[in-house]
Formats: C-alpha cells, structure tokens, sequence
C-alpha cells in the first residue's frame, strides 16, 4: 500500500516562517489551524528532520547546533535531560525572540502532534558526520 495511495498529497514544513521556531509541537499545531481551513480534503503531510544525542534520544530539529546553558554544542554532544533545558526559540531571527518558551521535541511528542494534527509524516534523518552516533 502506497504512503500516499489514491491522494494529492502536499507537503508542509512546519514553522520557520514568523514567530514560531520550525519542527516544534506549535509549528504543528499552527500547520494544522492553517492547513485544515484550506485544505479541501487534500492530505497534508509534515517534513521533518530528526537528530539522535548523544544518550540515544531522538529529538525533531533542522539546525546543526544547538546552545544549552549559553554554549554552543552539536546534537551528540549533549543528553535529554539538557535538551529538555533548550530553548527553541534560539532557532528564531534574534527580533522573534521574545521571552518565549519552545521545547524541542522528542520523536514521541513530535508524532504525537502530527497524529492529534492528522497530517503525514516525511521523516529526514540528519547525521552529524563528527560523531560516531551510538558508540559510547
């Protein structure tokens, strides 16, 4: 059976667009408002990119770095734990950054929106070549 068997799908990449960070449980949900009003009964389908750190969790995040406690780190340098911490809105334009607080989300909460959002999910997993991913 095909992903997508008998319908037009049309691919949406959440957030990134105004003051919503992208791949956050809100750029879902946001897609989703958005979407739905002007869907028409076309399947809409979310492109994500996901990142494994350095404790095996897998988190929903384009960006190559991310800064934890005000350093700079890559994906498999840092743990869950840390990243619960993170803030996505870093991934804002510095004049977007207002106060806010975006998680960046596990792969469990983030296709837990998509489910609740009935979208699709066009997963694209990114490597960070520095890293052996998965050995300790």
């Amino acid at each position: 059976m095909s992903f997508f068997a008998n319908i037009t799908p049309f691919i949406i990449h959440p957030g990134d667009e105004g003051d919503i960070p992208g791949n956050t449980i809100e750029a879902v949900e946001h897609a989703a408002t958005q979407w739905h009003a002007l869907s028409s009964g076309v399947q809409g389908a979310i492109e994500a990119d996901f990142r494994q750190l350095r404790d095996g969790t897998i988190i929903v995040c384009r960006y190559p770095h991310v800064e934890v406690d005000g350093k700079c780190y890559e994906w498999h340098e840092v743990d869950g734990e840390q990243i619960a911490k993170a803030n996505a809105a870093q991934f804002l334009p510095p004049e977007k950054q207002d106060g806010r607080f975006f998680k960046i989300p596990t792969l469990q909460e983030f296709c837990a929106a998509v489910r609740t959002a009935k979208f699709k999910l066009i997963a694209e997993i990114k490597v960070d070549e520095s890293a052996s991913l998965g050995q300790k």
